[in-house]
């Protein structure tokens, strides 16, 4: 599997095998990163080095449009404390309890 990330910080990935569909991604800040933050109207905040946010989902073997947000880190918290992996299973439960509390 081979990935590239564009310049506005999205990333491709090819050759992904087709055995393979649970996929977890991580973002980190820089000194100069920024993100939009969901609770506050898409406004754009500093994502500094210290911070990473994470998103778990399951591929479909085709184009996956994934973002990576606070309430994806919300998710991926939520199935490792309850389901303690992160499985088909358990993000698609977290995934949609999330969407459900926040819409």
């Amino acid at each position: 599997m081979t990935g590239n990330t564009g310049s506005n910080g999205s990333v491709t990935f090819n050759n992904i095998p087709n055995d393979l569909s649970t996929f977890i991604t991580t973002v980190k800040g820089t000194a100069t990163s920024y993100y939009l933050e969901e609770a506050d109207n898409f406004t754009s905040h500093p994502l500094s080095s210290t911070i990473s946010f994470r998103a778990a989902f399951i591929s479909n073997q085709t184009t996956d449009y994934i973002p990576v947000t606070a309430l994806t880190e919300a998710a991926v918290s939520y199935a490792l404390n309850q389901y303690g992996s992160l499985s088909n299973g358990s993000i698609s439960a977290a995934n949609n309890l999330v969407g459900q509390t926040f819409g």
